[in-house]
């Protein structure tokens, strides 16, 4: 998705293509970065971006050049409630916008409330991002370019704990720093990210549709139910899910509730992170919930 190594530099490539005066794409360049958060950050590597940092910059990317007509398929998902009233209020000054967004409706069926076990302390947590390395430097130790932490992390079997923040406060981070000193199952924001087998079966041998297809054609909604699917299969007692409401349409968020409270009636303990506070009050219909901000 990004061709250059700093988030300026690929702001600027669409107007660099189109011969744009220097001045003028440094004016424009440095205006759309303020209207979207992201002027802290012009000088970072894009790889080093949160999954809502790095859509703020795709979509700067494209409002930079200023094209006559805008068509955008869920551009507030995986935003920030600050992130997405600066973008709202951004759109609502362009002439041509189409935006597409999944209306969500209300869930009515959900599963009975599940009372949580012993408390799964984690101790304390830290999560580091590095510089990404190239190849030829892998045997070297990366320098930690973001910590986060240390954070007590304490879950309980049959509970959900939600990490809360804003984008690029750490919480994919802290994630994988659960997951790389605990036994755990860890479904990622982008589901094409885990996508290894070439049929539904082979990824979710208990998957009630599609068992023959290839999970990249499948809907992002069915995609995104049936990689959740997969992480809960792997029986792992601690299950971390980035997001896991981001791509799901209203049917596949109730079932998706349905089998989260069937883990959690099995004693697992669920970590989970979510901008989507009504997708986390549905939850709590069903299950204890922890917060931690960070």
């Amino acid at each position: 998705m990004f061709l250059r190594d700093t988030v300026i530099e690929n702001i600027a490539f669409g107007l660099e293509q189109r011969g744009v005066e220097r001045g003028e794409m440094q004016r424009r360049c440095l205006d759309i970065a303020d209207k979207l958060g992201l002027s802290e950050l012009l000088e970072r590597n894009p790889r080093e971006l949160s999954t809502g940092q790095a859509k703020r910059l795709t979509l700067a990317m494209l409002l930079v050049v200023e094209p006559p007509h805008l068509v955008l398929d869920e551009p507030y998902e995986g935003l920030d409630r600050e992130s997405t009233a600066q973008l709202r209020a951004l759109l609502g000054t362009l002439p041509h916008v189409t935006v597409r967004e999944e209306v969500i409706e209300p869930c009515t069926n959900l599963p009975d409330a599940v009372e949580p076990g012993e408390t799964l302390d984690l101790g304390e947590i830290v999560g580091e991002r590095t510089q990404p390395q190239p190849w030829w430097k892998f045997h070297q130790k990366a320098t930690p370019q973001f910590r986060v932490g240390p954070i007590r992390l304490a879950p309980r079997k049959g509970g959900v704990l939600w990490l809360r923040g804003a984008n690029g406060s750490g919480k994919t981070t802290l994630l994988r720093g659960v997951e790389k000193h605990h036994e755990a199952a860890f479904a990622l924001h982008n589901a094409a990210d885990q996508v290894i087998h070439s049929t539904v079966r082979q990824w979710w041998p208990d998957a009630p549709n599609n068992p023959d297809t290839h999970p990249l054609d499948l809907t992002r909604s069915q995609l995104k139910l049936t990689q959740l699917g997969a992480i809960f299969a792997y029986d792992r007692p601690l299950i971390l899910l980035d997001e896991p409401d981001t791509a799901l349409n209203s049917a596949d968020r109730e079932r998706f509730h349905w089998m989260l409270a069937a883990e959690l009636a099995r004693g697992k303990a669920v970590i989970l992170t979510s901008h989507d506070e009504k997708f986390v009050d549905t939850i709590a219909h069903y299950a204890n919930i922890l917060h931690v901000a960070l």
